[in-house]
């Protein structure tokens, strides 16, 4: 009998390749709903299969086959349930807002005597009252589930994208009509606990705006960040520092067998290899499963792996096992931009750091540490720079001078931070090590604050459409990383730049007039780098701001101005009249076959404009 040789001949860049593409093909395009023992009698069979297989391209058929209907298993159309309005939910990851409380609602249904969990979960919104909410409650409730609404508001935040990368779909607003029918505990809520009970200690020796930070850095729970220091922080750069990422995670890892080499009497390589591994996974437990966290650990266990076996690891190689692996495991954390982001990073690193490096040569030893600081960010940027304009339209102009501080002082807080950790229940001892701890704290958020007040520190107005962005991934990786001529390489890079340049001093020098969407309809007048805002009402709610911020996202601006506009007034702009009157808002436009102003009116009530947005060209 033949023994069985895996068909390799062609690689395993190929093989996973084409296992990655086929999983991703068969979730996006063909989902499948089955039941779980009809996948079981497709699935194993087929994996069974591979192992029977001697021929290359049989064997890559049966691999393309098994991968697509893995995916398409995977990716199960969304669950219909009954059509009984009472529900049961079991909270998680609860979240206080200003006025209301969010949290994630597994949906239970009734069978009998017993509660039975379904597939689907749910963003559940609550009206802030007395009731305490916990993740683990059990609530009976009686509400409608709606599929999750995009937010069309120009620079907005996109609550689909978001939360199906979470893996949720549908929302409901419970408001207070609800119920408390019991608690179940869950390993998550354990581990929060004691992430809170790690984070008080930071509240002892630090003020509110360092321990902040220092829960961010260290813990992974940015919730007590300050929104100026987010705000400073996305300005130059350097946001990742405030959620636990890979860099943290080798810093982490380095750290380790740096102290477990200390015992190598005691230890063995392998054995401080394996301990290191485990501590590393319940470090990403603790910080929340972030998937920069998961890829970073994932990678690092590969590669321990590979060493304690002798065997030789490709990087790219790794990076795609560990891509592939994550996404197996949960695909909607493709949607998540966390994901998207690190993995281009890391590609980029592996790949284009060494040709841009090459770029200058120092002799000096700090002008070499500096370089090859640079080099690593321009190689991370270089790959990350299409998602960041396509999702948040900003580029922020000073980040390599950004990175290059927080390249040190990140890391002297972190290992300063988790000293002061291990000493704290020492009294003098973790005096003396919280006193390093916060200045190093406090030097980077002054370092950084002086980089986001550099005038010019954010470039804005970037609207990248998706094909855009990924021909710009493409034309960088031209430029970047293959062998033809330089003049050839740059020509579609130096096209692209100039065609989203100019888009960009399109949409800065129009000019229009928006309606936004809010609980109370927003007016923006725009013209060229002027806009005045027409707020009906007294005040400058935060929501207002938030839409004025995210506006000048799309439609750059050198100066804005503030209009109220009272019940009973009217205000003229250009060829339109606005109207405040009773709970509505009216909108005239004159005609040019007319000099009547009241020609077309358009309305908005409060809380009922579904065709907002509205943009009027001028």
């Amino acid at each position: 009998m033949k023994s069985f040789v895996l068909p390799l001949t062609l690689g395993p860049e190929i093989l996973l390749g084409l296992s990655f593409c086929c999983f991703l093909a068969g979730y996006l395009f063909v989902p499948l709903a089955c039941s779980v023992w009809i996948e079981l009698l497709v699935i194993v069979p087929l994996g069974l299969s591979l192992f029977f297989v001697h021929r290359t391209e049989w064997f890559l058929v049966n691999l393309a086959i098994f991968f697509l209907l893995m995916g398409s298993f995977a990716n199960k159309p969304s669950y219909p349930g009954n059509h009984d309005p009472i529900k049961y939910y079991r909270l998680c990851a609860v979240k206080e807002r200003e006025t209301t409380v969010q949290a994630f609602g597994k949906v239970y249904e009734r069978k009998g005597s017993i509660l039975v969990a379904t597939p689907q979960t749910v963003l559940c919104t609550f009206r802030k009252n007395k009731t305490n909410l916990r993740s683990g409650d059990v609530l009976l409730a009686a509400s409608e589930i709606n599929p999750i609404v995009p937010d069309l508001n120009p620079g907005s935040f996109d609550p689909v994208n978001y939360y199906r990368s979470k893996g949720i779909t549908n929302s409901s607003f419970i408001k207070d009509t609800f119920l408390r029918v019991g608690h179940v505990n869950h390993w998550r809520e354990e581990i929060t606990r004691f992430r809170s009970t790690l984070g008080s200690i930071f509240d002892r020796e630090l003020t509110p705006e360092e321990a902040g930070l220092a829960k961010a850095l260290l813990l992974g729970d940015a919730s007590e960040v300050q929104s100026s220091n987010k705000q400073t922080f996305s300005a130059t750069g350097a946001i990742h520092v405030l959620a636990v990422s890979g860099m943290h995670v080798s810093l982490f890892a380095q750290m380790l067998l740096i102290v477990l080499s200390l015992f190598h009497r005691f230890l063995s390589k392998t054995t401080a290899q394996l301990v290191c591994i485990v501590v590393l996974g319940n470090y990403a437990l603790l910080t929340g499963l972030s998937p920069s966290v998961l890829r970073s650990v994932i990678m690092f266990t590969f590669l321990q792996m590979a060493q304690i076996f002798g065997r030789e690891s490709n990087s790219n190689h790794l990076l795609l096992m560990c891509a592939f692996v994550m996404v197996l495991l949960d695909p909607p954390c493709m949607y998540d931009i966390g994901f998207q982001l690190s993995f281009l990073a890391v590609l980029g690193i592996f790949n284009f750091q060494k040709p841009i490096a090459s770029w200058l040569q120092p002799t000096h030893k700090v002008i070499k540490f500096f370089w090859e600081t640079t080099a690593v960010s321009l190689a991370a940027q270089s790959l990350t720079l299409p998602l960041t304009l396509y999702y948040f339209h900003t580029f922020p102009n000073y980040f390599l001078l950004a990175n290059l501080g927080v390249a040190v002082l990140s890391v002297a807080s972190m290992y300063l931070g988790f000293f002061y950790l291990i000493v704290c229940a020492i009294p003098i001892l973790s005096e003396m090590a919280a006193f390093p701890f916060q200045w190093s704290l406090k030097a980077l958020i002054r370092f950084l604050e002086t980089i986001a007040n550099i005038p010019g520190a954010v470039a804005e107005g970037y609207l990248v459409a998706p094909s855009m962005m990924v021909m710009m991934l493409l034309s960088i990786a031209l430029l970047l990383y293959t062998k033809i001529p330089r003049i050839v390489r740059v020509i579609p890079l130096s096209l692209i730049v100039i065609s989203v340049t100019l888009s960009r001093y399109q949409r800065q020098s129009e000019n229009h007039l928006y309606v936004l969407k809010a609980n109370t309809p927003l007016f923006v007048y725009k013209k060229g780098s002027y806009a005045n805002v027409v707020v009906p009402g007294k005040t400058v709610t935060d929501n207002v701001r938030i839409l004025c911020n995210n506006y000048q996202k799309i439609y750059p601006l050198t100066k804005i101005d503030t209009t109220f506009l009272l019940l009973g007034d009217s205000i003229a702009i250009s060829s339109i009249s606005l109207v405040h009157r009773n709970d509505s808002l009216y909108l005239y436009q004159k005609t040019l076959s007319s000099i009547s102003a009241e020609k077309h009116p358009l309305s908005w009530k409060y809380n009922q404009s579904p065709k907002l947005p509205v943009k009027i060209a001028f």
